[in-house]
């Protein structure tokens, strides 16, 4: 039966955590419910994909900041599996760029790691379900940036085309420097780019240049 029938047996789990007593402690808490089933734990990004393409797992819980290979790497990778495990993504950072970058590359959900254990089983089994699974407190900052960073009436066909490619690549959370590598400028333009896009949209800040993003349908969180 697919994922979005009704469960007649433990979702079947994976843990990918490099911090052993994170790993361990996520374990436990699904541990505590029938619903789950943790069938293996993972420290890097191969041992994670490997593990995913043997044991083909319902859902993968996923540290965006594992080591072995870049998060959206390894979310397009266990997407690809010919059995497309859910993934949702567990981490301590509420940052505007690893949620962007997470969710562009196909992962189901971002939870933030100080949530109480009702919403991690909550989430495990929406995106079990097919659903979307984002912590409120995510959802409250990038409302409250959409908010408080009011743009200008600047259209984006009024950016030059250089300063869109930059708000692009911002906004799938890039830092000055990889910008300049992708498009083959140095550093000191982007961050002129940057401080353009500033000045024109009335934005103060690079999650807000992101809420711009999203809200205008340039880039699809």
């Amino acid at each position: 039966m697919g994922k979005e029938g009704i469960q007649a047996e433990a979702i079947r789990v994976v843990v990918a955590d490099d911090h052993p007593i994170v790993c361990k402690a996520l374990c436990e808490l699904l541990a505590e419910s029938p619903m789950f089933a943790v069938v293996a734990q993972a420290g890097d990004g191969e041992e994670l994909l490997a593990k995913a393409r043997l044991l083909c797992p319902d859902v993968v819980l996923l540290d965006f900041r594992i080591p072995g290979r870049p998060a959206p790497e390894i979310i397009q990778a266990i997407k690809s599996l010919p059995c497309s495990p859910r993934v949702l993504v567990v981490s301590a950072y509420l940052e505007v760029g690893y949620v962007t970058q997470a969710l562009r590359a196909g992962a189901d959900g971002y939870v933030l790691k100080t949530e109480p254990l009702s919403v991690f089983t909550d989430a495990v089994q929406a995106v079990f379900r097919g659903e979307r699974a984002v912590s409120e407190e995510i959802k409250t900052y990038m409302l409250d940036h959409m908010i408080t960073e009011r743009p200008s009436d600047v259209g984006l066909y009024e950016l030059t085309a250089r300063e869109q490619d930059v708000l692009r690549l911002l906004s799938l959370g890039w830092d000055n420097v990889q910008i300049a590598e992708e498009l083959g400028i140095s550093p000191a333009t982007v961050k002129n780019h940057v401080s353009s896009l500033y000045e024109k949209l009335g934005i103060h800040s690079r999650a807000g240049l992101v809420a711009f993003a999203w809200r205008s349908g340039y880039v699809l969180p």
